[in-house]
């Protein structure tokens, strides 16, 4: 059985979402097993906070845990090309 070309981009583009994901929970994990990591529900936003500092928001808890592990690997910085 052979794929289209759009077939196989969508299949890596699923496995390098799974990969994504198991990263950010992987990194989660080690957070909250060390407790470096605190989530908290401020009104409709999780606040990810890591040694005591807030590091990321997202009304969604997975939108939240991703955004900071996005920002502890990006030094806190991110940048888009124009």
């Amino acid at each position: 059985m052979r794929h289209s070309h759009s077939q196989v981009a969508l299949l890596h583009q699923a496995l390098q979402a799974d990969k994504s994901n198991l990263a950010t929970w992987r990194w989660y994990s080690d957070l909250v097993d060390s407790q470096r990591l605190v989530l908290r529900l401020n009104e409709d936003q999780w606040v990810v906070a890591i040694d005591g500092s807030d590091f990321a928001c997202a009304e969604g808890l997975y939108a939240a845990v991703r955004w900071a592990h996005i920002m502890t690997h990006s030094g806190g910085y991110i940048t888009f090309a124009a």
